[in-house]
């Protein structure tokens, strides 16, 4: 059986994440899935760390092609959000906190150039990978 995740992924900007990060080996996570075409789903716990705001978060990281190569985030590796209070399902980056402390949607600049994790925002917005 193939693997969910690989062992290593790439940013856009070409940097090694190994093993050690949150979407590979993280402890606060509920469980992983690969569906019969290969997509794989990773889901993390609302109280982990990457609840920053304190916005009642699930982490979901999804590899259209499990451990298959490329294996680079935001090429075939991509976080996506539930904010349960807003009951809303986003691409990660795509929220944040206003100086008022409430959470809103940000304006996506008209290029991308990040390291990859907010690129399925863009991938949504222009239907296709203009990074």
């Amino acid at each position: 059986m193939m693997p969910c995740f690989a062992n290593e992924y790439k940013t856009l900007k070409g940097v090694m994440i190994n093993n050690s990060s949150q979407m590979l080996n993280y402890p606060n996570y509920y469980d992983k899935y690969v569906l019969n075409d290969g997509l794989a789903i990773r889901i993390l716990s609302a109280d982990s760390d990457n609840d920053v705001y304190g916005r009642g978060v699930l982490s979901v990281w999804v590899d259209t092609n499990s451990s298959k190569g490329p294996n680079v985030i935001g090429r075939d590796a991509f976080k996506f959000e539930l904010y349960i209070p807003k009951n809303l399902f986003l691409p990660y980056g795509t929220m944040t906190k206003d100086a008022n402390g409430n959470t809103q949607l940000i304006k996506l600049s008209d290029k991308y150039t990040g390291d990859g994790y907010e690129a399925g925002a863009y991938l949504l917005r222009d239907g296709k990978m203009n990074y």
